[in-house]
């Protein structure tokens, strides 16, 4: 529902949608992929999906503090996964 509500006010806004980067999380990754693909095949040319399933650079649970919330090591892998993604997006 909130692409969908951003979509009402903003319907050429780029949106990033981000798998969950947790192993184990796949049935939550699983719903994401079907909505987004439900809204691109409706006309979405906005919208894209960023795979988290291999953000922490092979680290995985050793890139968190409790298998859920990064470490240093954690964002740093995040943030070298989010950048080509974001400069794609930006056109840069």
């Amino acid at each position: 529902p909130l692409v969908k509500i951003i979509r009402e006010k903003h319907p050429d806004t780029r949106i990033l949608l981000v798998e969950d980067v947790r192993p184990g999380d796949e049935p939550a990754n699983a719903l994401l992929r079907r909505e987004f693909n439900k809204l691109v095949a409706a006309g979405d040319r906005n919208l894209f999906l960023m795979d988290g399933q291999n953000m922490l650079g092979g680290y995985g649970l050793e890139a968190t503090v409790d298998g859920r919330h990064p470490t240093d090591l954690g964002f740093m892998k995040m943030a070298e996964a989010f950048r080509p993604v974001i400069e794609t997006l930006l056109g840069e």
